[in-house]
C-alpha cells in the first residue's frame, strides 16, 4: 500500500486472471452476485479484447482511494499522474471473482468501457455491497463519493 502527500492510497499488485473467452454474462454468472443492474450486458458493454484469446494474466491491478468526493477529470488527472490505466467492466468482474468480498468493504469502479443509457447519461460499472454484493451502474459524470475505490492497470 502507498498513501501519497494528496490524499490518495493505492493497493498495488492485485493478482488477476482474464479470460477473454467469458462473456459479461458469463462473468455475472460465476460471480453469484445478489443484485444486478439489468443494463448491465454484453450488448451494453461488449468485451473489449485485451490481446490473448483464451485468456491473460495481468499484475498490477493498482486500487487509487481518494481522501474526498471527485469528479471524473480529477480521478483521470491523478490516474495519468501514477501511470494508470482504468480498467474496463469485464476485467472489474474478473477482479471480483479473484477478491469476491472486497467489494463489501468499499464500492470499486471501472472506469474504462462506460454505457450511454436512454437518457444520454454515461454510466460506469461498479461492484458495491454490505451485507450483500451487487453490480451497479454509477452515473459517469456524477461525482465519486469519497469511499470508492477506482481500479487501474500499471504500465499501460
Amino acid at each position: 500500500m502507498q498513501t501519497s502527500g494528496w490524499g490518495v492510497t493505492l493497493i498495488r499488485n492485485l493478482l488477476v486472471f482474464i479470460d477473454d473467452a467469458k462473456s459479461i454474462q458469463d462473468l455475472l454468472r460465476e460471480g453469484t452476485y445478489d443484485w444486478i443492474h439489468r443494463d448491465i450486458t454484453d450488448v451494453h458493454f461488449p468485451l473489449k479484447k485485451q490481446g490473448i484469446v483464451g485468456g491473460i494474466s495481468i499484475e498490477g491491478i493498482v486500487l487509487a482511494h481518494f481522501d474526498r468526493s471527485m469528479q471524473i477529470d480529477a480521478i483521470t488527472e491523478e490516474f495519468l499522474r501514477f501511470g494508470l490505466t482504468p480498467i474496463t467492466p469485464h476485467v472489474l468482474l474478473s477482479f471480483a471473482l479473484a477478491y469476491p468480498l472486497m467489494q463489501k468493504q468499499f464500492p470499486i469502479v471501472a472506469l474504462d468501457g462506460w454505457w450511454k443509457d436512454r437518457e444520454g447519461y454515461r454510466e460506469a460499472v461498479y461492484l458495491c455491497g454490505g451485507v450483500d454484493r451487487r453490480v451497479g451502474l454509477h452515473r459517469y459524470d456524477s461525482p465519486y463519493g469519497p469511499r470508492c475505490r477506482f481500479a487501474g492497470i500499471e504500465g499501460f
